[in-house]
């Protein structure tokens, strides 16, 4: 994902672009969330929480009381947590609902879909909205193949082109353009690879087969200096993100660095 500046940016310019769903079976107040946390960097006490060694509680999170049937939906970048809460069953419908044709675009690769597989046993209507979903699904994967290769090419009417179709807005661009970075790193590096990794999904392979292991070399030289912009000299780390240690910003997107330049940059 792109830092939290550029996401929150994005969410507070053009709405969040991917909800998360969360659908009890069972009374369940197992769900903690910081309230309006998705909208501002951690602050002193949320960041020494230690995540890595088990559910913690949260500082200032209340719980979420739901009863069976209920569901409540957030932005995944809200601070939440499910903390345990003695023997209770927990059955949950874990789910989440993205954009197509919105403002913005997804902040993380392509969440793969439901499938089509199981539709015979659904009536006809809910058959005809799973092979729509499955379409939409399949165009995000063609336009996003068909960026990458007008950025391969050094196609910069294309790659405008393609980009003002995944992010319609006029801001937080960057923030898109950095997640297509993310994109681009995974597909050069789980090109036929049957690496059991859960970035190894059929989403990522899917885009991955579009292009030649050279091609994917090169493609990558087209983002190394946008990827250098996102990374300091010095490891970073911070407990409540789903990363360990390492060099990429957790907050701060480029400074004086935007979609012109990065164009630009493909010739240094």
């Amino acid at each position: 994902m792109a830092p939290l500046d550029g996401l929150q940016e994005d969410i507070e310019s053009n709405g969040p672009p991917y909800v998360q769903w969360n659908i009890a079976l069972y009374d369940d107040n197992y769900l903690h969330v910081i309230p309006e946390s998705h909208l501002r960097r951690n602050n002193n006490a949320e960041r020494k929480v230690e995540r890595r060694f088990g559910v913690v509680p949260l500082p200032g999170a209340i719980s979420v009381d739901l009863k069976a049937g209920d569901g409540v939906v957030y932005i995944n970048a809200i601070l939440h947590s499910a903390t345990l809460n003695g023997d209770n069953k927990r059955r949950t419908f874990h789910l989440g609902y993205q954009a197509f044709g919105g403002r913005g675009f997804t902040h993380f690769f392509l969440p793969a879909t439901m499938g089509i597989h199981f539709v015979e046993h659904l009536k006809s209507w809910a058959t005809e909205r799973c092979h729509y979903f499955e379409k939409l699904h399949t165009k995000r994967h063609n336009d996003v193949a068909f960026i990458l290769r007008a950025i391969l090419e050094k196609d910069k009417l294309a790659f405008e082109n393609g980009l003002n179709w995944i992010h319609r807005s006029e801001h937080a661009r960057m923030t898109t353009l950095v997640v297509l970075s993310k994109i681009a790193y995974l597909i050069r590096k789980y090109k036929d690879s049957e690496a059991e990794d859960h970035a190894n999904d059929p989403c990522i392979q899917s885009v991955a087969d579009r292009f030649t292991a050279s091609e994917l070399e090169q493609l990558w030289r087209r983002f190394v200096v946008l990827d250098s912009k996102l990374q300091s000299d010095n490891e970073q780390y911070e407990p409540l993100f789903q990363s360990g240690p390492m060099k990429y910003f957790f907050y701060e997107m480029p400074v004086d660095f935007g979609v012109k330049n990065f164009i630009a940059s493909w010739d240094e």
